[in-house]
C-alpha cells in the first residue's frame, strides 16, 4: 500500500539527501513533493493529502515547522521531524514527550529506518494534537507513554511516581488508562526529568520522580503517599526538594 508523503524543508540539499534515503529504504513512501515554506506546505496537504509529513522544524521563510501543525487543529497525518537543534532544546523536549520521532541532520540511513520501524499512524495524529496542546500552554499537559502495550497517552495530572529501572522508567499512575495503572517507559528518568521541566512533577531522588499534586504527607526523607507507597528524598535534593515544595504550596 503506497503512503504519500511531503517533504519540508528549506535546504534543498538535505531534501533531497532524504528524498534518495526514502526511496531506497521504502519503496512504499511516495514523496508528492518538497515544500520550503510553511504557506507552501499548507497548500500541499489540503492537496495531497499526505498521511506522512517529514517536516523541519526551523523554516528560514515564513515561520517554521510547529507554525504549520497549528493550523491543523485536527490532523490526519502522522509526522517525523529534521532538526538541527540540540538534543536538549525545548523544542526536542517537547517532541519527545509526545513520543515522535525527530532525525538529526545530516539524517542517517539507520535513525531512518528505526523512525519509520516506530511511526504508528494510527496514533499520529492524535499524538500531534497532544504536541500542539503543550506548545500552546508551554509546558506538557499530556505526555505519550512507548511500552510494550504501544503508545498510550497520559495526562500530567494523573501521574502519582515515577522510578527509575536502568534506561527504563516505570510510570506509576492515579487513575488507569487502558486498564493499566502501571506502565514501563524506555526513556531514562533523567530524560524524563528534562521532558516534564516546569510541571508538578519534580525529582526527589535518583530514582525517583514525584508529581506534588499528590505528594501526601512530607516526611524527614520521604513523601507518604496516600496509597502507602513511601517515595524517598535523599540528601543531596532535599533543599531543591523544599524551594520546590515553597513554590508549589504558594502558588496554591
Amino acid at each position: 500500500m503506497t503512503t504519500t508523503s511531503i517533504i519540508v524543508e528549506d535546504d534543498l540539499r538535505h531534501a533531497r539527501t532524504l528524498q534518495g534515503l526514502i526511496e531506497k529504504l521504502d519503496t512504499s513512501i511516495k514523496i508528492a513533493g518538497v515544500y520550503t515554506t510553511v504557506e507552501d506546505a499548507f497548500l500541499a496537504i489540503h492537496t495531497h493529502k499526505p498521511a506522512l509529513l517529514f517536516l523541519d522544524i526551523d523554516l528560514e521563510h515564513g515561520g517554521n515547522g510547529f507554525d504549520l501543525l497549528k493550523r491543523f487543529p485536527d490532523p490526519d497525518f502522522s509526522v517525523i521531524f529534521t532538526t538541527q537543534h540540540n538534543s536538549a532544546d525545548n523544542a526536542i523536549q517537547a517532541i519527545r514527550a509526545c513520543a515522535l520521532d525527530f532525525l538529526p541532520k545530516p539524517i542517517l540511513e539507520q535513525e531512518l529506518t528505526d523512525a519509520l520501524a516506530r511511526l504508528d499512524k494510527k496514533q499520529g495524529p492524535r499524538q500531534l494534537n497532544s504536541l500542539n496542546e503543550n506548545l500552546s500552554s508551554g509546558k506538557p499537559g499530556y505526555i505519550w507513554l512507548n511500552d510494550t502495550k504501544g503508545k498510550t497517552q497520559v495526562a500530567v495530572s494523573n501521574i502519582l511516581y515515577c522510578e527509575s529501572d536502568n534506561v527504563y522508567t516505570h510510570f506509576h499512575l492515579l487513575q488507569p488508562v487502558n486498564g493499566s495503572t502501571h506502565y514501563i517507559e524506555s526513556k531514562s528518568i533523567k530524560t524524563w526529568e528534562t521532558i516534564l521541566a516546569g510541571t508538578s512533577i519534580i525529582r526527589t531522588h535518583r530514582e525517583f520522580l514525584l508529581n506534588l499534586e499528590c505528594m501526601g504527607k512530607y516526611g524527614k526523607d520521604h513523601f507518604l503517599l496516600a496509597n502507602g507507597t513511601k517515595v524517598p528524598v535523599s540528601r543531596s535534593r532535599k533543599q531543591d526538594v523544599e524551594n520546590s515544595l515553597r513554590r508549589f504550596r504558594k502558588g496554591h
